[in-house]
């Protein structure tokens, strides 16, 4: 017969793995970044995600240019602190008062 298990995750499907503990699933969702009320670079409508090579990469034509990773930057050119949290080497907002839905 199987085991039933109780887990709790994420409601704003950040990628947070499930955890058997209430609190801790509940204090993720208070400073995760995907939630709006947060009013985070992710959530905002001045992100700008995207690449900054987009051009091919072929060794055998001699091209030897791998493409870039994709970045998070701010439309709105909003300065950031080395303080800011961050993903990798961006930087992310929080509580940001230029903040759109």
């Amino acid at each position: 017969m199987p085991i039933q298990y109780k887990s709790y995750g994420c409601t704003y499907k950040c990628g947070f793995r499930h955890t058997s503990d209430y609190y801790k699933a509940y204090k993720h969702e208070q400073e995760c970044w995907y939630n709006p009320q947060n009013r985070t670079c992710l959530t905002c409508k001045h992100e700008d995600y995207s690449v900054g090579y987009a051009g091919e990469y072929n060794p055998l034509a001699g091209i030897n240019e791998p493409p870039e990773e994709p970045y998070r930057d701010c439309k709105l050119e909003i300065e950031f602190k080395d303080s800011d949290p961050g993903i990798g080497n961006r930087k992310l907002k929080t509580n940001c008062k230029m903040w759109e839905v």
